[in-house]
């Protein structure tokens, strides 16, 4: 799955790690998106 939406909708989830896999459940919980940290100004060329 790709999206939270999609694994929501998911009775059971299982997570697949290098070195096992391990059971998940989806809860009802709402948690807010972090926000990509904000860009940095470019400098221009001093030339």
């Amino acid at each position: 799955m790709t999206s939270r939406a999609a694994a929501a909708q998911a009775q059971a989830l299982e997570i697949e790690f290098h070195d096992g896999r391990m059971a998940a459940l989806p809860t009802a919980k709402t948690g807010t998106a972090r926000k990509a940290p904000a860009k940095k100004p470019e400098q221009g060329s001093l030339f």
